[in-house]
């Protein structure tokens, strides 16, 4: 867990978090060289490190800064930056490769709909096919060797549009809406499908699921957490989904949901702190 906003400061603080040891704590890690608030943080097998990538700093400023982290070394590396600087991007890894699409540039003022990609190769940023709809606050998620691009925002108007970009034809394609307009939410993919939960558009607590097989949403239950809006974050660890932080007010609060009783409940785990539009990923060990 990295980055994020207590409603007072935007942090570069790190934390992680490792039940194997038996201590169930949270503990902190080497920071961030800044602070940054919705910005994407994720991981990739095959490198073995931590990416955290744009997002808005604590100047209050967007950034197309990037860097990795080691935790061999407890070490942050910066990387070559973003083709623009992008907050409330979108963010997934398909095939070990780390795609960034859309986005909001607070410096300009503009939308994104472009997309690109990170080479380990030559540690540098390369545009590939751009989305069907401009979007920011969305999520990217990817599913079956294909990425999903998720509602979203275009100059305060909601979304409940999704694409689907094909790797093997490089194609971005329209599929099933979402029962929600949905910004600032979170999603994920658990268990062969996508989960979507809460968002800014007076969706609340609401959730809801895809199943890319039959192209179908499906309203599940809703969070226990009534006023987790938007800047949550939703998280598979150790076999199970986990909805975490998020506001309106800000919280520290994780919920688990059981997919058997279509059920929330709370975590006896908190986050290190109360916080919105942070970043978490789950390095797998090797």
């Amino acid at each position: 867990m990295c980055g994020g906003f207590d409603d007072i400061t935007i942090t570069n603080q790190c934390w992680k978090y490792n039940n194997q040891t038996g201590s169930n704590q949270w503990q902190p890690i080497r920071s961030m060289s800044t602070g940054r608030v919705w910005f994407k943080l994720v991981s990739t097998d095959d490198s073995k490190l931590v990416y955290a990538i744009g997002g808005q700093t604590d100047r209050h400023i967007d950034t197309d800064s990037c860097e990795s982290y080691d935790p061999q070394t407890n070490q942050w590396k910066l990387l070559k930056p973003l083709a623009f600087s992008r907050d409330g991007m979108g963010a997934a890894v398909l095939n070990n490769t780390i795609y960034v699409c859309g986005g909001y540039d607070d410096n300009t003022l503009k939308r994104h709909i472009e997309c690109e990609y990170y080479s380990h190769a030559d540690n540098d940023w390369h545009f590939t096919r751009s989305m069907i709809q401009v979007r920011a606050y969305f999520e990217l998620v990817a599913l079956g060797g294909n990425m999903y691009a998720i509602g979203g925002d275009i100059g305060g108007m909601y979304l409940n549009t999704v694409e689907r970009y094909d790797l093997a034809s490089h194609q971005w394609q329209l599929v099933a809406g979402m029962h929600k307009n949905r910004s600032g939410h979170a999603a994920v993919a658990y268990m062969g499908k996508i989960y979507v939960c809460a968002g800014d558009s007076y969706t609340n607590n609401t959730c809801e699921s895809y199943d890319p097989i039959r192209n179908q949403w499906t309203l599940i239950a809703p969070m226990n957490e009534i006023k987790r809006m938007a800047d949550l974050q939703l998280l598979v660890y150790h076999g199970q989904l986990h909805a975490m932080g998020g506001q309106s007010p800000v919280t520290d609060s994780i919920e688990i949901y059981n997919q058997t009783t279509n059920q929330w409940h709370y975590s006896s785990q908190t986050l290190p702190h109360k916080s919105m539009a942070f970043g978490v990923t789950v390095l797998k060990k090797h």
